[in-house]
């Protein structure tokens, strides 16, 4: 997977973040994992 290190990505797109969701009509907050954690736990390679 090809990941571009540009001005449009941030440290939190790379690590993951906490965000707000609607679940069962309530706001809770969970963490979304970004693109490093999601591809630790997939057999792909990321190109910087």
């Amino acid at each position: 997977m090809r990941v571009n290190l540009d001005g449009h990505i941030s440290r939190l797109d790379l690590v993951g973040k906490d965000a707000v969701v609607l679940r069962d009509g309530q706001q809770v907050t969970e963490f979304q994992e970004g693109i490093v954690p999601w591809a630790l736990q997939r057999p792909v390679a990321l190109y910087f």
